[in-house]
């Protein structure tokens, strides 16, 4: 479900970007998200209540409405700027959630047991090189190519569990890879291309409807 953001994200950069609704990357949208859908389908879907999948909704809004938001307060930011924003939402987020983690420990929700911090500490060093990598491309680039580009990790994860783990790849999930990809360079398309194709589509239309009004 979290996995819906660049709908939303599409939806956002319209109203708060005033960027044009082309035509082409609502169909890698919707490419896109047809995949995901597939592939939740091939795994199942499981058990989810009504809270679990409130949650999931609301996250997505919120990450897509932080995407959309952050390109229209920074425009264009330079690499200092960049570091030293994260560098405050880091802090921020040290000083302000480290309780809950105590908290969930001594409620006995979450005990910290055998902590695997070699694992604990390679994570970290991904999520930072991603989050950078996510808000440098979105000051550099748009946000709805960003979100479409970090739901690229579903089909890369399945593709690395046949290589490494080997996972059967059933049918349906080379399908739903091929629709993610095929979202993803959709979205690759330059504007300017996209409108002259949108262009094309409409002037094929127009054409039947102009000769009935001329007979």
């Amino acid at each position: 479900i979290f996995s819906t953001a660049p709908a939303f994200v599409f939806i956002f950069s319209m109203i708060i970007l005033r960027e044009p609704p082309l035509l082409l990357r609502f169909f890698a949208v919707l490419l896109s998200i047809s995949g995901i859908v597939l592939f939740a389908y091939v795994d199942g879907f499981g058990t989810a209540n009504t809270w679990s999948i409130a949650l999931s909704i609301g996250s997505a809004i919120g990450a897509a409405l932080y995407k959309t938001l952050l390109k229209w307060r920074v425009k264009e930011a330079s690499l200092f700027q960049m570091a030293f924003f994260l560098s405050t939402i880091g802090l921020f987020t040290l000083l302000v959630f480290w309780p809950l983690v105590v908290l969930l420990h001594f409620t006995h929700a979450e005990i910290l047991v055998d902590v695997p911090w070699s694992y604990l500490c390679g994570s970290s060093i991904l999520g930072v090189l991603f989050n950078f990598a996510i808000n440098f491309g979105i000051a550099y680039t748009f946000p709805l190519f960003i979100s479409l580009g970090t739901i690229m990790g579903i089909p890369l994860n399945a593709l690395l569990d046949a290589v490494i783990r080997h996972v059967d790849l059933a049918n349906w999930k080379i399908t739903a890879m091929d629709l993610v990809i095929g979202g993803f360079l959709i979205m690759l398309v330059p504007p300017s291309t996209s409108l002259w194709i949108e262009g094309k589509l409409c002037c094929k239309r127009c054409q039947p409807n102009k000769q009935l009004t001329i007979q």
